[in-house]
């Protein structure tokens, strides 16, 4: 699905900003497409603290974000720190740390993940519309189904289903496996590229990690493309307590300055069924960080 057409369906939403504590006796309103969640909104709510202990993408990994060594999401991933947009005092935010309660950092911080959240205008009949997959729309004869939705249930470790997830656009998300990134770092072959691997032209960057990465590659990381599916070079920094932790196909993060491929695949947005079921909340069901520079949202 094209961005704009993402974007269409993207419904304002009016959001009150605070300090919770009163300290710095600010508040406004503003209007966003895409936000983070504020302290009231996961504290204040009928959430337990199950429900925000939050696994990390492979993405979020490498870029410095925090994982629990003792706490773990439903799905059974270790868990993370997020921010959340409230502001604590002049200097420090809220965020949800790895038991999924509430704590404070200074802002400045860049080992928290972001958790993004929306509201979308979906069709009122999305259930019955989303056994197509969008990903694989060019085998379908019906070009209408180009803008089906993909609705993915996700079980915990028994196999119970926990929350259902719509995929919708695109971000780097999952670690190639060894022998992939491997074939794939023979083509790209120092940055003088081999035939078979196609650079995109487009570029992912980080939650900004300038001044420890200015050894390494920036944070700015290009998109490929490579058998139909696309992978982004990037170059890791696992926060350093949780270097000993692992990706999704289980090898070790390891340490710094090491070059790991991240396959591109649709964000995954867990619904809120309250409210009006056409204009559902959305909410990332993994922490992420990146921004697809050719998409503005």
């Amino acid at each position: 699905m094209k961005s704009q057409d993402l974007r269409a369906g993207i419904i304002p939403t009016r959001l009150k900003n605070n300090d919770y504590e009163r300290k710095t006796k600010k508040e406004y309103d503003t209007t966003d497409l895409i936000y983070l969640d504020s302290y009231e909104e996961q504290f204040e709510k009928n959430l337990n603290y199950n429900d925000r202990m939050i696994p990390a993408t492979d993405h979020a990994k490498i870029h410095n974000v925090f994982i629990s060594n003792d706490y773990k999401s439903k799905t059974g991933e270790h868990s993370c720190w997020w921010w959340l947009r409230s502001a604590y005092n002049s200097y420090y935010t809220y965020f949800v740390n790895t038991s999924g309660d509430w704590n404070t950092r200074y802002s400045r911080y860049q080992n928290l993940g972001l958790r993004p959240a929306l509201h979308y205008n979906l069709p009122s009949n999305i259930s019955a519309r989303s056994a197509f997959r969008i990903f694989n729309r060019e085998k379908s004869e019906n070009k209408s189904d180009d803008f089906e939705f993909d609705v993915r249930h996700v079980k915990d470790e028994d196999g119970n289903t926990i929350y259902h997830c719509l995929l919708l656009g695109e971000r780097s998300i999952t670690k190639a496996d060894e022998e992939l990134s491997n074939e794939l770092e023979s083509l790209y072959h120092g940055g003088k590229l081999k035939e078979g691997i196609i650079a995109t032209g487009r570029w992912y960057t980080d939650n900004g990690q300038k001044g420890y990465k200015k050894d390494f590659a920036g944070v700015h990381s290009p998109e490929f493309e490579y058998k139909g599916n696309k992978y982004v070079r990037e170059i890791s920094y696992p926060e350093e307590d949780s270097t000993s932790r692992n990706f999704t196909d289980g090898t070790k993060l390891g340490k710094a300055g090491r070059v790991i491929w991240i396959k591109v695949d649709y964000k995954k947005l867990g619904w809120d069924a309250s409210g009006d079921k056409s204009k559902r909340k959305w909410k990332s069901k993994m922490v992420w960080f990146n921004f697809r520079k050719d998409i503005n949202w």
